[in-house]
Parts: C-alpha cells; structure tokens; sequence
C-alpha cells in the first residue's frame, strides 16, 4: 500500500469510527434515560440539591428536543452545545467537593485500618523476623526501577513514600514540598499552576473549599465529626464499629460519584452530537429502529404512554436499547483497531493533507467525549497553550500561598491524621529523591520502626503497591500477605481513587455506561459503570528469576575469599538491579554492574570488606 493509499484508508477510518460513536452516543444516552425512570426519584441516599437537579433537567430538555435541534438550524446547534459546555463546568465544580469527601475518607479509612492491622498483627503474633529483609529491599528496588520512564519511575517511588511513617521536622518537610512543586511545575504557566493547587487544596485543606458542604452536606457533616479521630485511643468493638461505618459510607460516596459520572455521560454524549455535523436523519438512516426507539422513550418521558404501556415498554424498550447498541460499539471498537494497527505504520502525522489531520483531531475529540472519565476530567483544565510560563515571582508567591493553607489546615489535626496526611501529599507529588535515597528511606523506616507490628505495616502496604501495579516480586514469598476481599486486617484493597490519567499505551481506556467491550487493541481495559476503570499492562514487568541460586554462591563466596577478595557473577539480564542491591546488604563493597557488548547487564563486581 502507498503512502498516499495508507493515509487515505487511515482518514476513512477515523471518518467511520467517528460515526459509529455518534450513533452509540445517541442510543447510550436513551439508555441512561430509561434507567433514571427505573431508579425513580429517590436514586441516592442523600439529599440532591437543586442545582444538580437542574442540571438533569436540563439533560432531559435537550434530548426531548434532540431530533429539532440536529435537524435545525447551525446557530441553535452552537447555542445548544455552548450551553452543555458550560453545563459540564458547572457538574465539575460541584464534583470538587465530592472529591474532597473522598480524599477525607481515604484519610480517615488509612488511620482507622491501620490500626485495625496493628491489632491484628499482634492478636496473631506476626513472625516478621521471618522476612528476608534483602530481598525486600531488593524488591522495592527493582520496583522502583522498573518504570519505563522518569515519570512512571517518579510515580513509583511516590507510591513507596506513601507506605513510610513520616519521620521529618515539619520545616524541612514543607521546604520539600516546595522544592517538589518547583520541580513538578517548571516551564507550567501561572494558570495551569493556580488549577492544580487547587485540586491538591481538596484533599490538603478541603474545608476552604467555597462550595464544601453545600453539596451532599450530610457527607460532610459526618466527615467533619470524624476530624479529631484518634483510633489508637479506641476499645475493639468501638474500632470496629467505626471501621463498618466507614465501608457503609464509601458505599455511599461511590453511589454519588455514579450519579454525577452518569450525568457526564449525558453531557458529553449530547456535546459530541452537537459538535458534530450529522443530523437526525444522519444517525438514523442505517437502521430504521434507531429512530422508532427515540420516539419511544421521548413518549415514555413525555408521559403520552399511560400505566399500561409504560409498564408493557419498560422492560422490553430496555432490552431492544441494548440489542441496538452493543453492534454499535462492537463495530466502533473493530474500525478502531484497524486503525491504531495502520497508525503504526507511520513515521509521523506532519505529512498528511490538512484535511486528514482534521479528522484525526475531530477524532480525538469525541474519544475525549465518548470515554470521558469523571474524575480525569477534573483535571483537565483546558487552558490556552501559548501561555506564557510563570515567572519565579509568581510561583514563590503561589507555592508560599499554597504551603500556608496547607500547613494552617493540617496544624489543627491530630497528631497521627496530620502525619497520614502530610505523607499522602508527599506521596501525590514528584519525589525530589534519587531511588537510592528513597531505599535509604526504607531501610531507615523499618530500622526505626517502633514494634515489629509498625514493621509489618509497611511489608503490607509495600506488596500491596506492588500488587496493584501488577509488579511480580522477586520472590514470590519473601514478603508476602495474603489479603482477600475482607481478610480483616483493616485494609481496604481496593483503594478508591487513583489517577493514573495517562497509561503510556495510547489509548483512552473509559467505556461508556454498563458495556464491557473487547476491543481487539491488544490491551487490558477493565472498565466498569460509570467510567473508572484502570488499565493493567499486557506483560507484567520482567522477573529476574533465580536470586535464591546466585545469593546462595554470593554466601559462599563471602567465606570463601579472603578479605579484600573479588566476586565476579554472571546474572541475567533483568537481575542487575537486583543483583547490587542484594550485594551490598550482604556487606560487600565497591559493587558494580557491568554490561555485555549488547549492552545489557550481565556481571556483578564486588569486594569482601578488607581486614
């Protein structure tokens, strides 16, 4: 194929991509409507507030009103999807302070589990004497090394401050804060810098928040109770009834987070069909039941059915919902697949006509629409980017503003809140760090650490990171604690929000409502209603297998050589990390790694401490 023909066939692609999701948006969207009459007026176990009712009002309006508009005239379809943009600001702003719930709840749950485990372990009498500590070390290690970039590796190494007791005068702890904002914004413009305090403002400080409590106030009532928390303090059954509380209410919080994610949907769908220059006839043309099922339940919402009908429709118009639209999707997510193996034949996009280039935009757009995921949309700030980059007045006086709020609100915590606190921030943020200063940090945390139960706490939390970035240890049992979904010791192994917004594999992984779909790209999406959804690589990272062989001829030769002797050791490839940091916790010296004519590692050198 030519390039001309290639990029031809790439630009058919996106066009046809681009009109399978117009016609999922529209059949999506008739869903989501049909489930609000199923869930009926009281859908969540709080008090909706009337702005967010409008909102679904409004929503409502213009799918009622959908077929006049796309077959109207261009000045009300522009009219009509300014409005929804403007609608969907005014949805994330009000998220804001859900998400400020979820950030206290995750600092509350993190206190009150914790302690949970401690109990546990003790009541059990963890043997943590029968860790290999060198191997844990060397797997924390080799973790942090295994990021595929200095970003991925950053985020790693901040996962691993995150299960560390804080143990830092708080000048210098603020010093490093803002020695890491420095190096997280460089060359950011003072707009991008002033959003991103602020979305770090929620979960550091979430009561300056203007809207905090407006919203779902009774969330925040609860929460606000709960600041002076001291569960160490706590009897068993008092601990346990708190820790019972707190699932109940995350089941809450993720009811409300599905409604507002649920509404999203609603808004991108009808942004993406107003953005777009099909009509009604358009979408409907290919299938004549695409427009009868739009009649249908713009009849049933209306109330032109009576009780009889409505009942005889309901679940029948539900199922004929998704017989439509799973074909739908599946051909959308074929055509893309095709399209993202053609892609990689190209070198670069700057060759293609201007029309092809449009279409590819136009097509990131309504993946952007499409696949919209609630809470990564809170951090899209859509800011112009020819913005001049800040100067270092304006980021002193940002940062300073933004350490004095921070500081202000985690003074009136408690102890041991405010430490869990601090270190979730520290854990948020780019480390300034090397990953042998982090190790050193490790190895400081479980030295210092002020029981064996404390030491425990940070093995679990350690595999549990592992665990959750799909990271095989280097020994499958060195450290290993066997959790299922309630193993009661206190941790909840499901986190709730992590944001990883860019997985590195190209593609945008949030599927639309309750369809889970394989796309044939070739990697893991698990989405789940409402738009989460995490992304687990298609290859776990290299294992170096066959440690417990080399550390047993290290030993030897450890007795063996004289002092002042040298070790030479083969070792595979992916074991070199491993390999010097296993070494030098066994008292040998001058370690070094050295590389074949490949390039790759392949011996260890090291020397016996002289006499």
């Amino acid at each position: 194929m030519q390039t001309t023909a290639l990029e031809e066939k790439i630009k058919q692609l996106s066009a046809d991509y681009i009109y399978e999701q117009a016609v999922g948006s529209l059949l999506l969207m008739l869903m989501s409507a049909m489930e609000d009459v199923e869930k009926g007026d009281a859908p969540l176990p709080y008090t909706i507030h009337e702005d967010l009712l409008a909102i679904k009002k409004d929503i409502r309006s213009y799918l009622l009103s959908l077929e006049d508009i796309l077959e109207g005239e261009q000045e009300d379809r522009t009219a009509a999807l300014e409005a929804c943009m403007a609608k969907k600001e005014e949805l994330l702003s009000i998220y804001e302070t859900v998400y400020s719930y979820f950030s206290q709840w995750n600092l509350y749950s993190t206190l009150v589990s914790d302690q949970v485990a401690l109990r546990k372990y003790k009541e059990e009498g963890i043997e943590v004497e029968k860790i290999d500590w060198s191997l844990f070390f060397a797997d924390c290690h080799a973790f942090m090394e295994s990021g595929n970039n200095l970003l991925e590796q950053k985020n790693y190494m901040g996962q691993i401050l995150k299960c560390l007791p804080l143990h830092m005068a708080r000048d210098k702890y603020y010093d490093t804060i803002t020695l890491s904002l420095e190096a997280a914004f460089a060359g950011e413009s003072k707009e991008f810098i002033e959003k991103s305090l602020r979305a770090f403002e929620g979960f550091c400080c979430p009561e300056t928040n203007p809207l905090y409590g407006k919203y779902f106030g009774e969330v925040a009532t609860w929460l606000g109770e709960k600041r002076m928390l001291m569960p160490h303090k706590m009897e068993d059954e008092e601990l346990s009834n708190l820790y019972e509380d707190l699932k109940v209410v995350l089941e809450s919080l993720q009811d409300v987070e599905e409604y507002f994610s649920c509404i999203l949907h609603d808004l991108n769908s009808l942004i993406l069909l107003f953005y777009l220059t099909y009509s009604f006839t358009d979408l409907t043309e290919s299938n004549a039941t695409y427009s009868d099922l739009y009649h249908t339940v713009c009849e049933f919402l209306t109330g032109e059915l009576d009780e009889t009908e409505r009942e005889a429709y309901l679940d029948t118009l539900n199922e004929q919902l998704e017989q439509a639209v799973e074909p739908v999707i599946d051909k959308a997510n074929a055509i893309g697949k095709e399209e993202y193996e053609l892609l990689q034949k190209v070198n670069t996009f700057a060759d293609f006509a201007e029309d092809t280039q449009k279409v590819l935009m136009t097509e990131d757009f309504i993946r952007e629409c499409f696949f919209g995921d609630l809470n990564d949309e809170l951090f899209q700030f859509h800011l112009p980017e020819d913005l001049p980059v800040a100067t270092e007045e304006e980021k002193k006086a940002l940062f300073a503003d933004f350490i004095q709020k921070t500081r202000s609100s985690l003074e009136t915590l408690p102890v041991q809140t405010r430490k869990i606190a601090m270190q979730t921030l520290m854990g948020a943020l780019p480390p300034i760090y090397s990953v042998s200063e982090v190790m050193e940090m490790v190895t400081n945390a479980i030295d210092s650490a002020s029981s064996l139960e404390q030491k425990a706490l940070i093995v679990d939390k350690v595999g549990m990171v592992f665990q959750d970035n799909h990271y095989q240890s280097l020994t499958e049992h060195a450290h290993e604690h066997h959790h299922d979904d309630d193993c009661g010791c206190g941790h909840d192994h499901h986190e709730h929000h992590h944001h990883d917004h860019d997985c590195g594999c190209g593609h945008d992984h949030h599927e639309h409502h309750h369809h889970d779909h394989d796309c044939g790209c070739g990697h893991d999406h698990h989405h789940d209603h409402g738009g989460s959804h995490s992304h687990a690589p298609s290859t776990p990272p290299d294992k170096p297998e066959g440690l417990e062989h080399l550390i047993a001829v290290a030993q030897e030769a450890f007795v063996a050589l004289k002092p002042g002797g040298l070790l030479l050791m083969e070792h595979g490839c992916a074991q070199g990390a491993a390999i010097k940091v296993l070494l030098e916790s066994h008292k040998w010296e001058n370690v070094l790694i050295l590389k074949d004519l490949s390039g790759h590692d392949r011996v260890a050198s090291a020397r016996k401490p002289a006499a």
